[in-house]
C-alpha cells in the first residue's frame, strides 16, 4: 500500500484475531474508558481523561489528524466483535515526505 493509498481511503487492517479500524464518533465511550485509566495512560503523552467531553476531543483529534494526514491512530477490536474498541495504536506524526523516500 502507498501512502497515496493510505490517505485516500482509511486502511483497514485484520489479523485472525484482531480487527484495525477508524476510529469513530461511536467509540467516544470506550475511548473515555480506556483513557481514564492510569495504568493505560502511564507510557502515553496525554493525561488521563476525567470527562467524557474529553474523549470526544480525542476522537475528533484523531479524525482530524488523519484527514490531514498528519497520523494514523486504529481503533482496535475483536475480529468477532468489530464495534467494540478494545485499544488503539497508529503512526504519529506521520512525515509523509520522509516516509516517500523510505518506501
Amino acid at each position: 500500500m502507498s501512502i497515496a493509498e493510505a490517505f485516500s481511503a482509511f486502511p483497514n487492517l485484520k489479523t485472525q484475531r484482531l480487527i484495525l479500524r477508524q476510529i469513530m464518533p461511536d467509540d467516544i465511550d470506550a475511548v473515555f474508558a480506556l483513557y481514564s485509566d492510569n495504568s493505560v495512560v502511564e507510557f502515553l503523552d496525554i493525561d488521563t481523561l476525567s470527562a467524557r467531553q474529553e474523549a470526544e476531543e480525542l476522537v475528533e483529534f484523531f479524525i482530524k489528524r488523519y484527514h490531514n494526514r498528519v497520523s494514523i491512530r486504529w481503533a482496535i477490536a475483536l475480529e468477532d466483535k468489530p464495534h467494540k474498541l478494545i485499544g488503539t495504536c497508529g503512526f504519529h506524526p506521520f512525515n509523509e515526505e520522509i516516509m516517500t523516500r523510505l518506501v
